[in-house]
């Protein structure tokens, strides 16, 4: 994922505790300082299961539309027109780099 990220939600079961402000921050602040770099978290914070309804409203905010590997090789001809389809060819992606995802139910006030 390039770019700003994607939000994604953690859910904790059973939890016997809900962590304060200070130790969310802490948590961030650990992963971010990983030796291996291969992970970042902003804006990291403890939301009530009205974070898992806005997860899902987003979900399906986003399922609509086409999907860009679907348009290229037609998805087993279940997307068509696809790139392959008007080029006459079979059509592969090599490489898809995300650059941005937009969840307005997730941006920060």
């Amino acid at each position: 994922m390039l770019g700003s990220g994607r939000p994604f939600l953690v859910e904790i079961q059973n939890a016997r505790q809900i962590p304060s402000e200070a130790i969310v921050k802490e948590i961030e602040a650990r992963i971010n300082g990983l030796e291996n770099k291969l992970v970042r978290v902003k804006n990291l914070k403890v939301v009530g299961s009205e974070g898992r309804t806005m997860m899902r409203e987003g979900e399906s905010e986003k399922q609509a539309g086409t999907y860009i590997k679907e348009f290229v090789h037609g998805d087993l001809g279940r997307t068509h027109p696809s790139v392959g389809s008007i080029l006459g060819c079979r059509a592969e992606i090599l490489q898809l780099d995300v650059t941005d995802v937009k969840m307005d139910c997730f941006l920060i006030g």
